[in-house]
């Protein structure tokens, strides 16, 4: 009895030797001894970005020479606290790039702790690919100058309108999705933002936070929260929210504004005063789009451009502006519509209001059209033709609207009622 139990209590012993050896050497006893190279100087820091990510290059020398590539969020400048596995999301270090004394490292891990923001402790137990083990570390500074720039979100991720006068969108960098209960996931950013819409579309405006409900004009839904933990679903992040890699922000303060060129939206929050709170996107969102609205025209017709001197009524050239001589066809291929705009040298946005006059030349003003058939020089200046074929003159005194719907996409509306959609 007494024999049984000691070998019991010598079981025991080696059960706890067994599991807590690992803890206290995590090499020992288990791979070949490890090196443990002195190093001793950071030889190279530098920096290099994805599209949602900042990759971290660090070498160091001393007894070796050890070649670091760590990955951290983009809009995060510096170099977080955190253990990087291998991996290539954020918070891994880079295996295929990640080298000591010119070996690549194939597993391990790379401990980092910042301290005082510019003191940094590295603590490194990495293997190479022969399977050779290395446990060591630096301690030193580390500085990190902050580079401001917004998160530029590229995929709509939901847009829809809402049954209070809302709508919804939700836009996110390349790789984010959202689930069934529409919150983002992913290794990435997202925003989600619930807007004013008296009609069910997105508009142009500055919107800020309400103060409660109802959301009214010019405001978003503040972010919040409600637990849904009774129904098996946690808490759940709804509202206007900020999302870095699975994580919310809700965003109760500060404008969100919407703009638009042509059919493009571009929706902004933030600005580098607030970074790294700061997300831009500019794209297409067409569920949220008005069908009437400007952009939403096919063109008709193809826009050819020539430049010219801008002359006065003395056809002497006028410095500083110059004529854009423009000749819209249609699909056939045959010339329809023509004007002469004159814009600032330089200018090359067709957008803006004209006023028609003889001998144009000054800034957003465009030549009357002619008819020099008595002289037997024909018709010229600006004009169109007709569906019969017969030749409208544009007169002094009218006016056109030109506006840019699309990209390189242009209306143009005359005061007498034509309208012409072409693009370049």
């Amino acid at each position: 009895m007494k024999r049984s139990f000691i070998y019991s209590m010598m079981v025991a012993a080696m059960a706890v030797i067994s599991c807590t050896t690992p803890e206290l050497d995590p090499l020992k006893g288990i791979y070949p001894e490890a090196k443990e190279p002195a190093l001793t100087t950071l030889a190279e820091s530098s920096c290099s970005k994805t599209e949602t990510t900042r990759v971290f290059k660090l070498m160091f020398t001393g007894d070796a020479t050890l070649e670091a590539y760590l990955v951290g969020a983009r809009n995060q400048y510096y170099l977080e606290s955190n253990v990087y596995g291998p991996g290539e999301s954020n918070g891994c270090f880079l295996t295929d790039r990640t080298r000591i004394d010119g070996k690549a490292v194939k597993s391990g891990n790379i401990t980092v702790q910042r301290k005082d923001n510019d003191h940094y402790k590295f603590v490194f137990v990495l293997f190479d690919t022969d399977g050779n083990p290395y446990r060591t570390k630096w301690e030193g500074t580390l500085v990190y100058e902050p580079d401001p720039e917004a998160v530029k979100l590229t995929e709509v991720l939901q847009a829809q309108a809402n049954a209070n006068n809302t709508v919804t969108v939700k836009l996110g960098t390349a790789g984010m999705s959202v689930d069934m209960m529409g919150t983002p996931s992913g290794d990435g950013f997202a925003l989600t933002a619930d807007l004013y819409s008296p009609d069910g579309f997105l508009h142009e405006g500055t919107y800020m936070p309400a103060a409660g409900d109802p959301v009214g004009d010019g405001q978003y839904a503040p972010g919040y929260e409600y637990d849904l933990s009774e129904w098996g679903m946690g808490i759940m992040h709804w509202g206007t929210c900020w999302w870095a890699n699975g994580n919310a922000t809700h965003i109760t303060s500060g404008p969100i504004t919407v703009a638009k060129k042509g059919t493009t939206y571009v929706i902004t929050w933030g600005d580098e005063s607030t970074y790294p709170n700061w997300a831009v996107f500019e794209g297409e969102i067409e569920a949220l789009t008005p069908s009437d609205a400007p952009g939403s025209e096919t063109p008709e017709f193809t826009i050819t451009e020539e430049l010219s001197d801008a002359v006065d009524n003395t056809f002497a050239p006028v410095p500083g502006v110059k004529t854009h001589n423009l000749t819209l066809k249609n699909a056939a291929g045959e010339e329809a519509v023509w004007f002469q705009l004159v814009l600032t040298e330089g200018v090359t946005d067709l957008s803006g209001e004209y006023t028609c006059v003889e001998y144009a030349h000054e800034d957003h003003t465009f030549g009357n059209g002619y008819d020099l058939s008595a002289w037997g020089m024909g018709v010229g200046g600006s004009r169109y033709l007709k569906d019969d074929g017969s030749v409208v003159l544009v007169n002094p005194g009218e006016t056109l609207t030109v506006t840019l719907v699309g990209d390189q996409t242009y209306k143009f509306a005359g005061s007498t009622g034509y309208s012409f959609v072409a693009a370049f």
